[in-house]
């Protein structure tokens, strides 16, 4: 993500935050986080707009040295270290722990899977569940800007509801075409 389109973003979560409607913010997508080479600018960056909220990230803990840790700690970030690598997340989720950091890990692809809005043909572990995106009115910034209402359409080729460069107001999350491949439920009020 360019610089220029995450200082948007973070001026839509400002909207959000004066709303009093933005609860956290997780800096997390498809990839990994840490290969932005001004992740923890970033992360700070994002820690002034959001005050006290939750702020999150999610990595496979390749890169997640004491350097890192010591950089970002001051933003007082919860870390998600997924679990498709154990013998590095040990050691990632180890080097948190020395930090002083607060650290979960991720092992949903495995205990609670989905169906990825039907894109992938696997086993649905998760049990029945709404959409919390459609229930809570949630959205993702994709790294091009775009704003979509699906956590699983990567590209946004189905969600898209508009950009960071729109009026907020106008963004409206709604159900889409991949709902209806979804293993998630839509919810009633939504659907």
């Amino acid at each position: 993500m360019s610089v220029e389109t995450y200082a948007q973003s973070l001026s839509i979560v400002k909207d959000y935050c004066d709303a009093g409607t933005q609860g956290e913010l997780a800096l997390t997508g498809l990839g990994e986080a840490l290969l932005h080479p001004l992740f923890a600018a970033m992360l700070h960056a994002a820690r002034g707009v959001i005050e006290d909220r939750l702020l999150t990230f999610s990595t496979n803990g390749i890169l997640l040295t004491d350097e890192l840790l010591d950089q970002i700690k001051p933003a007082k970030p919860i870390i998600f270290v997924s679990l498709h690598r154990p013998e590095v997340a040990a050691l990632a989720i180890e080097r948190c722990k020395k930090h002083g950091m607060q650290v979960g890990h991720n092992h949903s692809f495995a205990t609670s899977s989905l169906n990825w809005a039907g894109d992938v043909e696997w086993a649905v572990s998760h049990s029945p569940t709404t959409c919390e995106y459609l229930r809570s009115g949630w959205a993702v910034i994709r790294a091009d800007g775009t704003i979509g209402t699906c956590c699983w359409d990567a590209e946004t080729k189905v969600s898209k509801i508009g950009t960071v460069w729109d009026n907020p107001a106008a963004l409206v999350t709604a159900p889409h075409e991949a709902c209806r491949k979804c293993s998630l439920m839509v919810p009633e009020v939504a659907a």
